[in-house]
């Protein structure tokens, strides 16, 4: 987005400055000194500017540390706490190169283009642009984004595993490009279609607008992009969060069938809690509404070769209790991909040999099936186990690996359980249950005992922990977004000095002027928030079923944001409105004689 909005500035300041072009050239300054002159210029800008950035980012970094650090601890299952924020002058420099380097990337095509002004042609009066419009590459430029989406598209189905780093940062940078080409040219699409609906209309300022977006096409692209690339990136970064939490909040739905969940104080399902002893078992089912309750117990353990470990969750249940419907299965906690839960749930807890359950990104990174054996090092030496399901599972990014609970014993020799699920009997109130185990355990034990749908707000709660601090970036894309677009809708104005003159000078009032570059403004706002809405939800949809799915080997559903489409929709008329205000109230105060003089 810097990159977008530093080379807009450069070209607006090439096309500003065509007079002091022409004459330098006229002098005799050659054209490679034009080019030194304005790479510099965005060199020295550039610069000042990541020094900026630096020291604003250590400010934000100072309110965001909080929602970072809870998020991290979410993720890495252990408590991370940040005492001190590191802020060296190795940051700065790191910040300040890039900055710099990004200011060059940006000011080399506009500058070039300056060193191809002709001293003659520098020295007529500002042209509209029409001519300019007729000419180069950028008619192709809708199709040439087209062609770089769809290259995006292609290049994430390429990827199938996590190592195929190349191609989807490539598939990436396509998709910002494509979105960012293609998105003005949609725009302008959109408003040519529109134009008889609106020239029926009697209101001259609706007419003047719109034919003043498609009279220059050129300036019209300009205003749209960095908008349209600032609000695409906000809907792909809620497309990620509403699918995370989409697919886990429905996997929970799947496998969540006990009433109740015991365990001590904090949060289970972020590792928080600490293990009980499993006697405490006996006392849950002396409860008359008690169908029965099983252990569940989850450590991490380290699998691989030596000196090429990862990090696997292991977790270890006891045997559901038998349903007291007839029909009901018993083995609903297994969300089994390859074979019928309740297959893989007898096999896994009445094998006469060691089995084991996998979770599904388990097996995209070790490439492992149903059916295979694999090692595992216990406190008994190494043990072969037979894998008799794969399983969804979100608890680690590695994989997750399911025990019975007696295997788990007869090789670990852990007695020690995370917590208990209780099933209560059919026509039982949970809460009520709940009550009387309250009054009976949780004194002596110090046990929280919560609903299932307690369990199922904490999940809530904690995966919008994880995406909390994205916020921050999607209020920076919007702040780049409201100054580039006000920057581009300011030197338009600036441009079309000696056009608004003349409007002016025939009889239009300075309230007139303003409506209707307000209204220019709106219009470009409205279509570039919708096609944004478009393109960055096919551009999420890739991103979260393809290039994520197996960078994280999970497979995770697609869900529309629809809250945050129409978010988008809404601040792309606000951003764009604040963005114009200046530069309308700039144009309707024009003197017009020195508006002529132009």
């Amino acid at each position: 987005m810097g990159i977008f909005l530093i080379a807009n500035s450069v070209s607006i300041s090439v096309a500003e400055r065509r007079k002091e072009i022409g004459t330098l050239r006229a002098l005799g300054t050659k054209r490679i000194g034009i080019l030194i002159m304005f790479v510099s210029e965005a060199f020295a800008m550039g610069t000042v500017g990541s020094l900026i950035g630096a020291l604003m980012g250590r400010v934000v970094a100072s309110f965001m540390v909080d929602a970072v650090t809870r998020a991290m601890s979410q993720q890495t299952m252990q408590k991370i706490e940040a005492s001190q924020l590191k802020f060296t002058a190795a940051n700065v420099m790191s910040a300040v190169v890039v900055g710099s380097i990004a200011s060059i990337i940006a000011a080399l095509v506009p500058a070039l283009k300056a060193t191809k002004v002709a001293p003659i042609e520098a020295m007529k009066k500002k042209d509209t642009g029409e001519e300019d419009n007729k000419k180069g590459i950028r008619r192709f430029s809708g199709l040439i984004g087209l062609g770089l989406v769809a290259l995006s598209a292609a290049g994430s189905f390429l990827i199938t595993d996590s190592d195929h780093k190349l191609i989807q940062i490539i598939s990436q940078i396509f998709a910002i490009l494509g979105a960012a080409l293609l998105g003005p040219s949609l725009v302008l699409l959109a408003v040519r279609t529109l134009r008889p609906l609106i020239v029926r209309n009697e209101k001259v300022m609706h007419r003047l607008a719109v034919d003043n977006i498609l009279r220059n096409p050129k300036r019209t692209s300009t205003n749209v992009t960095t908008l349209m690339v600032g609000l695409t990136l906000v809907i792909i970064i809620a497309c990620v969060n509403v699918s995370f939490k989409g697919t886990l909040m429905h996997f929970f739905g799947r496998i969540l069938h006990a009433d109740l969940i015991i365990s001590t104080s904090g949060r289970m399902q972020s590792h928080e809690s600490q293990p009980l002893d499993e006697s405490i078992k006996g006392e849950i089912e002396k409860n008359p509404g008690v169908l029965g309750a099983y252990e569940l117990r989850e450590v991490k353990m380290n699998y691989g070769p030596v000196g090429n470990q990862d990090k696997l969750l292991m977790k270890y249940y006891g045997e559901p209790p038998m349903p007291d419907v007839k029909g009901e299965p018993r083995y609903p906690i297994f969300d089994s991909v390859d074979r019928d839960s309740e297959d893989a749930g007898r096999d896994l807890f009445h094998s006469q040999e060691p089995t084991i359950l996998v979770s599904e990104n388990f097996v995209v990174h070790y490439h492992k099936k149903t059916g295979d054996s694999m090692d595992l090092m216990t406190p008994k030496g190494l043990k072969q186990f037979r894998i008799v399901g794969v399983v969804n599972e979100y608890a680690n990014p590695n994989g997750t690996l399911f025990l019975a609970r007696t295997t788990y014993r007869k090789f670990f020799d852990d007695r020690l359980v995370s917590g208990f699920a209780v099933k209560l009997k059919t026509g039982r109130d949970p809460v009520e249950v709940r009550k009387q185990l309250d009054k009976t355990l949780s004194k002596q034990f110090k046990l929280t005992i919560m609903l299932n749908s307690d369990i199922r707000n904490q999940v809530s709660a904690i995966i919008d922990n994880s995406f909390s601090y994205t916020r921050s970036i999607e209020v920076a894309a919007l702040l780049v977004a409201l100054l580039g677009l006000m920057n581009t809708l300011l030197i338009s104005v600036m441009e079309r000095t000696r056009e608004l003159g003349l409007s002016r000078a025939v009889g239009m009032t300075k309230s007139q002027i303003a409506k209707m570059i307000l209204l220019e403004a709106a219009g470009q706002g409205t279509l570039g928030a919708i096609i944004s809405m478009g393109l960055g939800t096919f551009l999420g949809l890739l991103w979260v079923t393809q290039n994520l799915a197996h960078s994280l080997g999970w497979v995770v559903d697609f869900y529309v944001p629809w809250n945050a489409l129409f978010n988008v929709l809404v601040l792309g008329l606000i951003v764009t409105l604040a963005a114009a205000w200046y530069p309308a109230r700039r144009a309707a105060n024009l003197a017009i004689v020195e508006a002529l003089n132009e």
